[in-house]
């Protein structure tokens, strides 16, 4: 069987799909875990509990935490990728006040469409390629 420029649009269409599907599904844990750790760390501020591995101050009030954590560069990289690829999705949940709902939204239809429509195309050439042998 000769593999010829369609064998490798179809092996290039799979691979695209299986990196995009990877940077969304990374950027979304990333976002879930952030969320989580925000929404833990503003409870234990709400309560008022000083964590047992930080010293209070010298007058005995907790110290703050840190308003803004910085992104290492593979977490930035991976947001812009991701932003990037769900991009033409981006009015679709614009409307939500819920920063959960826009990100399942954009998440669940750039996964449909990388993973899914992408994969189904490649598939569909590579069994065109098939038919012609």
């Amino acid at each position: 069987m000769s593999r010829g420029p369609t064998y490798l649009l179809v092996r290039l269409m799979r691979w695209t799909s299986n990196v995009c599907c990877l940077i969304v599904i990374a950027s979304f844990v990333i976002f879930a875990v952030n969320k989580t750790h925000a929404a833990s760390a503003h409870q234990v501020g709400e309560l008022g509990i000083v964590p047992s591995h930080v010293a209070p101050h010298v007058n005995g009030t907790p110290p703050t935490a840190p308003a803004v954590v910085k992104k290492d560069t593979a977490h930035r990289v991976i947001d812009e990728a991701s932003e990037t690829l769900r991009s033409p999705f981006a009015g679709v949940a614009s409307s939500s006040h819920s920063e959960w709902i826009v990100e399942l939204v954009g998440t669940i239809l750039a996964l449909f469409v990388y993973g899914f429509a992408l994969r189904f195309a490649a598939r569909s050439l590579g069994a065109g390629l098939l038919r012609t042998i």
